[in-house]
């Protein structure tokens, strides 16, 4: 795919095509992506990266809809 083509972030042989921003950000249809070289290694490890920035936003927003998550507690929280 990428002929003749470095990856973007390590410098070794470009195999695929790495989407930036990721492609998992958007619903279908999805907006025309940018794509990147990538190796296979770099773009496995994004995707892994990717796909936890993701969870870390969606639990970001429904975690601060909850009452609990507005104001500081004046009691301590049980625990070890």
């Amino acid at each position: 795919m990428w002929h003749n083509e470095i990856c973007t972030y390590c410098e070794k042989d470009a195999a695929t095509a790495d989407h930036v921003p990721p492609k998992l950000l958007f619903v279908k249809p999805r907006p025309q992506l940018v794509t990147v070289p990538a190796c296979r290694g770099c773009n496995q490890t994004a995707s892994l990266d990717d796909e936890y920035f993701r969870a870390a936003i969606t639990l970001e927003e429904k975690a601060g809809q909850h009452p609990l998550t507005r104001y500081p507690s004046s009691k301590p929280h049980g625990g070890v």
